[in-house]
């Protein structure tokens, strides 16, 4: 996408190449009819091509900024990120205020992992004016240096107010979902610190169901209700962990003890109703632990399909703090109960229950950046991205190859694909099938660390 409109500023960054008064009139001549040609080419994606224009032009009057910031923008399009750098360098000694060039540069720095370097070229280059398409450009990519050096927040500080603006954008939904999922690896992290906790177990259950690994995580709901017999929350999934391994009786006893745990539990109701006419088919618990039930409408259901949601007010006074985050989850409002349970584990670090409630609440906020990809975006790269993610935590190999593919064909030159299918390759044993893929990604990114730590 960052390239994409990379390719349209050109068209607008390439104005007014006015030679100075120095060369002649024939030099001037051929220094237009070289702007034409890499205009056209640059255009039609030919970058060798608008590359060696370029280079001819700056022969004829080294001293053209204008001419010197196009041609780092070509070597930065052709991931020639060290030419690039020095070029745009050249082009801002000779003329400080392009924005523009100032922008690329920033782009370049952060290609080279220069990330400190990078945020102060982009911030340089907003300071300095820039139009919509080369703002949204740079905050996209300050936001991802900040994600770059873990500092998170900042990240997510930019893009909200970037997403407002943008909200059809899928490359920024995609980047703010990845945002708040480190926030909650980063709370989950904290957790497992935590000890042997019931909460430890529910949020590694909870993952494998994730993952379709429906006996490990049978196996971690029965060590968190070990620990904590009154756990909340672990029933209703129990029950339907049960039914899938054919264990009717003990499922039917923990879907009664759900209901009875929270007599709003719709879900779990419904599922004791249907036992009464024979046993549940496999497919249909599996879609019950992954997917909403299709007759309920609470907003927390949309991302969590086993959380029990309360009909009670957040608002209520007599509520304790956790239980009215716990309310605002079940509402939708992950925002507020992010701040709310980040509130109470600054207040109390080892409150495992604050930060069990963290870690969902950040993992909600991503899914619904997600989820506004497949709103807005259905079939994009990273629509098609997000899916072959998906199968390969469940390790479904073949179809998130497929899926990767999917996205390349609609964005070739979106960056880590190829890396990201030479990985699953590996994981299928396919060691030359997976070379080629690191060796494309690098065709396409030759600073790509892993795909150069995996060819040696």
């Amino acid at each position: 996408m960052s390239r994409r409109i990379a390719m349209y500023g050109l068209a607008i960054v390439m104005v007014g190449l006015t030679p100075s008064g120095v060369v002649s009139q024939n030099a001037e001549d051929q220094i237009h009819a070289s702007y034409q040609k890499a205009r056209k080419a640059m255009l039609e994606g030919r970058y060798e091509e608008a590359e060696e224009a370029y280079k001819a032009i700056l022969k004829l009057d080294p001293s053209l900024a204008e001419a010197h910031a196009n041609l780092g923008i070509v070597f930065y399009l052709e991931f020639k990120y060290p030419e690039a750098a020095e070029t745009l360098r050249q082009a801002l000694k000779l003329r400080s205020g392009l924005s523009r060039a100032r922008l690329y540069l920033g782009l370049a720095q952060s290609s080279l992992g220069e990330y400190r370097e990078s945020i102060r070229s982009l911030e340089e280059a907003l300071a300095g004016g820039l139009d919509a398409p080369y703002r949204k450009l740079a905050q996209t990519h300050l936001a991802r240096d900040y994600l770059a050096l873990d500092e998170t927040e900042k990240a997510i500080k930019i893009l909200k107010p970037l997403l407002d603006e943008f909200p059809q954008d899928a490359d920024l939904l995609y980047t703010l979902g990845k945002a708040y999922l480190r926030l909650s690896a980063r709370a989950a992290e904290k957790l497992g610190q935590a000890g042997d906790t019931a909460r430890v177990h529910q949020m590694l259950a909870e993952n494998f169901v994730t993952q379709g690994k429906w006996t490990e995580a049978l196996d971690e709901y029965h060590a968190a209700v070990t620990r904590d017999p009154n756990l909340r929350g672990v029933h209703y999934p129990m029950g339907l962990l049960l039914l899938h391994q054919g264990d009717v009786e003990a499922g039917r006893r923990h879907l009664q003890a759900a209901v009875e745990a929270d007599p709003q539990n719709i879900r779990a109701r419904e599922f004791l109703d249907q036992l009464r006419s024979g046993a549940l088919p496999k497919p249909s618990i599996e879609d019950a632990l992954v997917a909403p039930a299709s007759k309920t409408r609470q907003p927390a259901e949309a991302v969590d399909p086993v959380f029990a949601v309360s009909s009670v007010d957040p608002r209520d006074v007599s509520l304790s703090a956790l239980d009215k985050g716990e309310l605002l989850y079940g509402r939708g409002q992950y925002e507020d109960a992010a701040l709310l349970f980040a509130r109470l584990n600054s207040q109390s670090p080892r409150n495992v229950d604050a930060l069990y409630w963290l870690v969902k609440s950040y993992q909600a906020l991503a899914l619904s950046a997600f989820e506004g990809i497949g709103r807005v975006a259905p079939d994009s790269a990273r629509a098609h991205q997000l899916l072959a993610e998906s199968f390969e935590k469940q390790e479904r190999f073949e179809q998130a190859v497929e899926e990767y593919r999917m996205a390349l064909s609609r964005d070739p030159r979106l960056p880590g694909i190829h890396y990201a299918i030479g990985l699953s390759r590996m994981k299928m044993g396919q060691w030359t099938e997976a070379r080629k893929e690191f060796e494309s990604e690098l065709a396409l990114d030759p600073f790509n660390a892993g795909a150069n730590f995996r060819l040696g």
